[in-house]
């Protein structure tokens, strides 16, 4: 199965859709349910739905040594980050200081690769970084805020 032009444009804002749906999630679901159980649950859903898609484009599933490389990277970034995240949340941290620092995690992950990996950052990257720095500047109450936020040091260090 092709894909068409529309659906690879359509897909980057459906992420952003779907992930930013779980901050909202989290916020109205916590209070009346445990933070991993919250995840687990989620995580079904999103099994369900991608086992479906997958099977409708006919994917090639994975060889079982791709099966436990992805086990891994799924068990640190959902079960270690949004789980941090989840039982943040419940104890109390706003959910706009919670998606303001996951917000930041490209940004900083950019610039560490940039400095210690050599990795390349290129200009549609730094658009992309650019977008999540603005998305990430409307959780600051004000723009005086949000200048604050962004350090001299940090600045320095992704622009270099």
């Amino acid at each position: 199965m092709r894909l068409t032009r529309l659906a690879i444009a359509t897909v980057p804002a459906l992420f952003v859709l779907l992930w930013s749906t779980g901050f909202i999630g989290a916020r109205y679901g916590l209070p009346y349910i445990e933070p991993l159980t919250f995840l687990a649950v989620r995580m079904g859903f999103v099994v369900v739905i991608m086992a479906g898609i997958a099977l409708a484009g006919g994917a090639r599933w994975p060889h079982a040594n791709e099966v436990g490389h992805s086990l891994v990277a799924g068990s640190l970034v959902h079960g270690l980050c949004l789980g941090g995240v989840f039982t943040a949340i419940s104890q109390g941290v706003p959910v706009g200081i919670s998606a303001l620092i996951l917000g930041l995690q490209p940004i900083m992950t950019s610039t560490l690769a940039n400095r210690f990996m050599g990795e390349k950052v290129t200009r549609l990257q730094w658009v992309g970084l650019a977008w999540d720095w603005s998305g990430s500047c409307l959780s600051c109450t004000t723009a005086t805020s949000c200048w604050r936020a962004l350090s001299l040091a940090g600045l320095q260090a992704s622009c270099r």
